[in-house]
């Protein structure tokens, strides 16, 4: 079951000529590759806002990590990379004397970089104790939707939202806005965004590129050779069901044609 992710980040550090870039642990970002990163995108409108110009479609195969790791690099002449510091990993000394304080670790900043991280990208399989004679075997439900916000050079997001995905989920097909009911995952740093407004925010995401792409093909199907011998009762039915396709329009230009 695919990813579909959508980023946004706060950055105002960089200068003119210069592209906000995101590189990850997976080929859709690049593998860490700067060359192969993907460019947000900004104009004067709405700098220092830089946004993907398009969600992010990651297959759940092997390249697909459990945690997904990322950060943003300034691109121009020169390369500028986030820099959260390394991971403290603890040291145990074995020279020390027998004593109950031989063995507390000394922490040292020795492990790799620190990476933004996005968890549980990949479903993995899970065993349910339901009675101590027998197991049940699942699979874990992972995100099929995640909407992050971040600011450049700040390691915590400043919002982050994930849907669960349904069984039928596909990225590129409409009528996935139910899939935005309800989050299965809301953090927001600070009490300026709510619930509902993350919700409106997805929904221009995801789901209505996707509907405007089904409307689109139905009215071309309407104008169709094969739309004209469709009764005019079904389309009706059709426009009632999805919303917004305007069947009068249609066929007022069909007719001028």
């Amino acid at each position: 079951m695919p990813l579909e992710l959508w980023l946004e980040c706060i950055c105002d550090q960089t200068q003119f000529g210069e592209d906000l870039v995101v590189v990850g642990n997976h080929p859709v970002l690049g593998n860490w590759s700067v060359e192969k990163g993907v460019v947000l995108r900004t104009d004067v409108s709405t700098f220092p806002l830089w946004t993907l110009e398009k969600p992010l479609v990651l297959e759940e195969d092997e390249y697909m990590p459990l945690w997904l790791e990322y950060k943003y690099i300034i691109r121009g002449i020169e390369t500028h990379w986030e820099d959260f510091g390394r991971r403290s990993l603890p040291i145990f000394s074995s020279t020390s004397p027998v004593t109950a304080t031989a063995f507390l670790p000394q922490w040292t900043e020795v492990g790799k970089p620190m990476n933004r991280l996005l968890p549980f990208c990949r479903t993995i399989p899970f065993t349910t104790r339901l009675h101590p004679h027998y197991k049940t075997r699942g699979r874990r439900l992972k995100p099929g939707l995640m909407l992050r916000v971040d600011s450049y050079g700040s390691w915590t997001a400043m919002t982050e939202a994930s849907w669960n995905a349904p069984k039928r989920f596909s990225p590129g097909v409409a009528g996935m806005s139910a899939a935005l009911r309800r989050s299965s995952f809301l953090f927001v740093s600070g009490s300026t965004v709510n619930h509902e407004s993350i919700k409106y925010h997805a929904e221009r995401v995801f789901a209505r590129p996707k509907r405007a792409r089904l409307l689109l093909c139905l009215r071309q199907l309407r104008r169709s050779d094969f739309g004209m011998l469709l009764a005019p009762e079904l389309w009706l039915r059709i426009g009632d069901f999805i919303g917004g396709l305007r069947l009068r329009q249609v066929d007022s230009s069909a007719s001028s044609g």
